[in-house]
C-alpha cells in the first residue's frame, strides 16, 4: 500500500481507444485494467492521464466518442481522483477537439449519465457550434463510429487511418462525406 502523500498517475498511451478500457473482449485493454484496477487498490490518490486523439494524424478521424463516457465512468466508480485528456495541443482544435473537451467536461460532471444524455450533449454542442447544419456533421461522426466498430480492431494514438478502418475503407463513402461538409457549410 502506497502512503497517504503518494499520488499515482497512470498513463494510458498502450491502451486501446477502440474499446472501452472494461471490456473484456478487448484483449488489449484487459491487461490494461488489471493495471487500472491494482493501483487503484494500493493507492488513495489515483489519477489517470488519458489521450483523446491521434498524435500520428492530427486531422484524421479518430472515432472514440463512444467510449469516453465509459471510460470516465469505470475510473469514477474505481476511485479515481482526476482525469488529464491530453488531446491536440499543436493546433487549435484538430479533428473535433472543442467537441470532445465539451463531452468530457459533461461525462466528469455526471460520469453516471445515460448514453442518451450524452449523445444529446452531443447534439446541442453541434447545433450551437456548427448552427443549421449540424446535422451533417453528425452524420460524419457517426459514420466513421459505425466504420470502426465493424471492422471492430484495437487502435491505439499512433495508428493510421488504414489500422483503424482498412484500406480505402471510406473511399465508397468519399463523396456523401464531402456533401455532408457542404451542405452544413451552405446551412451556416
Amino acid at each position: 500500500t502506497c502512503n497517504d502523500d503518494v499520488a499515482v498517475e497512470l498513463c494510458t498511451i498502450d491502451y486501446c481507444f477502440n474499446h472501452a478500457f472494461d471490456d473484456p473482449n478487448c484483449e488489449k485493454n484487459v491487461g490494461c485494467m488489471e493495471q487500472i484496477n491494482a493501483w487503484s487498490k494500493i493507492c488513495k490518490q489515483f489519477y489517470i492521464w488519458d489521450y483523446t486523439i491521434d498524435f500520428a494524424y492530427y486531422l484524421s478521424p479518430f472515432p472514440n466518442f463512444d467510449t469516453l463516457l465509459e471510460n470516465i465512468r469505470v475510473l469514477s466508480s474505481i476511485g479515481a481522483k482526476g482525469l488529464m485528456s491530453q488531446g491536440n495541443y499543436q493546433t487549435v482544435s484538430g479533428e473535433f477537439g472543442a467537441l470532445r473537451t465539451y463531452l468530457l467536461a459533461k461525462a466528469l460532471e455526471n460520469p453516471n449519465m445515460s448514453k442518451e444524455e450524452y449523445y444529446g450533449y452531443m447534439d446541442a454542442f453541434l447545433e450551437a457550434y456548427y448552427g443549421p447544419g449540424w446535422k451533417n456533421i453528425r452524420s460524419y461522426i457517426d459514420y466513421f463510429t459505425a466504420l470502426s466498430n465493424t471492422k471492430n480492431s484495437c487502435f491505439t494514438i499512433y495508428s493510421s487511418p488504414e489500422e483503424m478502418f482498412g484500406n480505402h475503407a471510406f473511399a465508397p463513402e468519399s463523396e456523401q462525406l464531402k456533401q455532408w461538409f457542404e451542405d452544413a457549410l451552405d446551412m451556416a
